[in-house]
C-alpha cells in the first residue's frame, strides 16, 4: 500500500518534491471525498428507486399496475385486490373486480381504498423484477 506521508523524512527530497508529494496526497484526499459522495448518492437514489418501484407494485401480483381515477384524472397504481376491465378496454368491469381495491397515490404518498363503480381505468401492466 502506497504511503506518501513517508515519502515527506526522506532526506534527499528538495522542498518543490516535497510540495509535489503533499499536493499528490491532497488530490488523492479530495478525489476520495469526491468518490465516496458519489457512491452515497448513489446508494441514495438506488434506495428511492427500489422505494418507488415497490410502493407501486401490486402486493400479490407483483407488477406495477397504473390506473387513472375517473374522479378526478389521478394516477395512481392498484397495489391490492383486483380491477377486471372489459375485453375492449373501456372502462372497468365492476360485476368481475373487487367491491374495492388499494391504491398508491404517488402525488399524496399515501395508500387510498377505492371503490369499484367510481370508474377509472387501468393501463398497462408492468412486471418487476
Amino acid at each position: 500500500e502506497e504511503k506518501p506521508l513517508a515519502l515527506l523524512d526522506d532526506p534527499e527530497l528538495t522542498v518543490d518534491q516535497q510540495e509535489a508529494v503533499l499536493y499528490y496526497i491532497n488530490a488523492r484526499a479530495a478525489l476520495e471525498g469526491v468518490q465516496a459522495a458519489a457512491d452515497e448518492s448513489a446508494e441514495s437514489k438506488r434506495k428511492a428507486v427500489t422505494k418507488a418501484v415497490e410502493d407501486r407494485t401490486h402486493k400479490d401480483a407483483g407488477a406495477v399496475i397504473p390506473a387513472t381515477m375517473k374522479v378526478d384524472d389521478r394516477q395512481v397504481y392498484i397495489v391490492k385486490r383486483n380491477v377486471r376491465m372489459f375485453e375492449d378496454g373501456s372502462g372497468v368491469d365492476v360485476r368481475n373486480s373487487d367491491q374495492s381495491v388499494v391504491v398508491f397515490d404517488p402525488q399524496k404518498g399515501k395508500l387510498e381504498v377505492a371503490v369499484n363503480g367510481a370508474g377509472g381505468k387501468t393501463h398497462r401492466r408492468i412486471e418487476t423484477i
